[in-house]
């Protein structure tokens, strides 16, 4: 009684033996032996009006508008979704994929969102009141006249520096469309911080990343320079968001200007003064610096204040008095 099984091995030694022919004979050929397929040339002319709306027509996002979730979704992916004045009030949501969707409208209230992505994710007249965020990713996200929780965004900001920045930066317009100044303040620092952190790491080389991408001395030295703008900027006057700053960088002139008026008082002797004395005549050198700040005429008992000094109080004054007037523009134009 025959095998049933022959014809199978028989078709498979063919098929090997087959293979192995075809394998001798690219082993044998050329490059001159392979034939190629002719390949259509590519057209220089201009796309058609009806292939280019077919071409935007082809779109594999999905569009949902005015439902709502269940209260709890775990490890779904939205990927390229649109939602449109989605509920989602109380929704616990939990290892969920949103990148790059669209959000109009859409209700977060209370909701919970754990280790969930949001990566190039935009959200447009959006309420996350009460919301909270966990261990949630949102590098590249813009946000629009969106309610929510400074804290928690803080929280899951982005590491890379110059993704942190532009971050800060939608979150500052956002908080401004919604009226939240003192959140829109605190993402102005944010933000400068993460700029003056990157040139800081950048002119350092401090990764193969900086390496890579400012090799030369060039791009090190302006890193640097702009690293000390920002430093400067932000320790002078608070990056224009805190006036107390301006105020206490005055102080910390004036008394300095004192103790430079004290030092070249030819009456003052550090070995023969005695220290009542020399507070005292140290009180009175920060008081004639004051009066020369503020352009006032000290009395004739007040030690003189150095010319050079004088000069440099004189320019100090109008620089103080236009950023002073520039803090309170900003503070008052938000209003």
């Amino acid at each position: 009684m025959p095998n049933s099984n022959e014809p199978a091995r028989d078709s498979a030694s063919n098929g090997a033996n087959s293979q192995q022919m075809h394998a001798e004979t690219m082993e044998t050929s050329g490059p001159d032996d392979i034939e190629i397929a002719p390949t259509k040339p590519e057209s220089s002319a201009p796309a058609s009006v009806a292939e280019i709306i077919r071409a935007l027509s082809s779109t594999s996002r999905k569009k949902y508008e005015g439902g709502k979730f269940p209260q709890r979704v775990v490890a779904v992916s939205f990927m390229f979704h649109d939602f449109t004045n989605i509920d989602a009030k109380g929704v616990v949501f939990e290892g969920c994929n949103f990148k790059f969707c669209i959000f109009n409208g859409a209700y977060f209230r209370k909701s919970k969102f754990k280790n969930c992505d949001f990566t190039g994710a935009k959200f447009k007249d959006c309420n996350f009141r009460d919301s909270i965020l966990s261990g949630s990713k949102f590098d590249y996200c813009q946000f629009s006249n969106t309610l929510i929780s400074t804290k928690e965004l803080l929280l899951n900001s982005p590491t890379w520096l110059n993704v942190r920045r532009e971050f800060m930066m939608s979150l500052r317009k956002n908080a401004e469309s919604v009226g939240d100044i003192e959140s829109a303040k605190i993402f102005i620092r944010e933000e400068l911080k993460a700029a003056r952190k990157y040139c800081q790491e950048g002119w350092r080389h401090q990764g193969s990343y900086y390496k890579e991408k400012y090799p030369n001395l060039s791009d090190r030295i302006n890193l640097f320079s702009k690293a000390l703008g920002y430093g400067l900027d932000w320790h002078f006057w608070g990056h224009g968001e805190y006036p107390s700053k301006l105020v206490r960088f005055i102080l910390i002139t004036l008394f300095i200007s004192g103790g430079i008026t004290l030092a070249l008082d030819d009456r003052i002797s550090l070995s023969a003064t005695p220290v009542s004395t020399f507070i005292s005549t140290y009180g009175q050198s920060t008081i004639a610096a004051t009066c020369t700040f503020l352009g006032v005429t000290p009395d004739h008992g007040l030690p003189i204040v150095p010319e050079p000094l004088r000069i440099v109080l004189a320019f100090s004054r109008y620089i103080a008095l236009g950023f002073f007037t520039s803090s309170l523009f900003r503070r008052l134009s938000r209003r």
